[in-house]
């Protein structure tokens, strides 16, 4: 059996950050994706909401990049939940329940994202606080969770064979559906 060594996540990130307490509106402007928009290790903008930003302003650092990894970080049932952002579209942030971890350049970026999937179960068990009200600690997250060490073409390897994968898996959901319509209205 091979030894793997194992890193802490901070070293591998260039933020762990909570996010915004948004003003919401119903006026499109800067999404913001709550502890609802991560699920089954995707985002989904399905229950997001939007946040008033004129007379409160996001930090540039609070906007969600392209291969951050958010993390649920409050509640019971909830907390830990993983979802990489792959999408590019701009004036996203999170709200203060989601923490956001940026993945520093030393890193394939979905590499990380796949990681920190994995590693699910062990954010869970890093909940503190009472039953409804638990809360993931920033610096835990970034101390005691650790990330395999491999080398970057290693990584890119691993990390794109498993975005091939769940390509073909959204793929197939998508022809499922759409089988599902098209049976609904033959048979309506």
């Amino acid at each position: 059996m091979m030894n793997i060594e194992l890193k802490p996540l901070i070293n591998y990130c260039q933020m762990i950050s909570r996010g915004i307490t948004p003003k919401y509106t119903d006026h499109k402007s800067i999404w913001v994706i709550n502890q609802k928009c991560i699920r089954e290790n995707r985002v989904s903008f399905a229950d997001a909401r939007f946040h008033e930003g004129h007379s409160k302003t996001v930090p540039e650092q609070k906007f969600v990049k392209k291969w951050d990894i958010l993390v649920n970080s409050t509640g019971t049932g909830t907390l830990g939940r993983t979802a990489q952002y792959k999408d590019e579209l701009e004036n996203v942030t999170v709200d203060s329940h989601v923490t956001i971890v940026r993945p520093s350049e030393q890193i394939y970026p979905a590499f990380l994202g796949y990681a920190l999937q994995y590693r699910q179960p062990n954010i869970e068990a890093l909940a503190e606080g009472s039953t409804g009200q638990t809360e993931l600690s920033r610096t835990r997250l970034g101390d005691e969770i650790t990330i395999p060490v491999f080398n970057y073409t290693e990584q890119m390897r691993i990390a794109d064979t498993l975005l091939a994968l769940d390509a073909r898996i959204d793929n197939n959901k998508q022809i499922n559906h759409n089988l599902e319509e098209q049976a609904k209205a033959i048979y309506a």
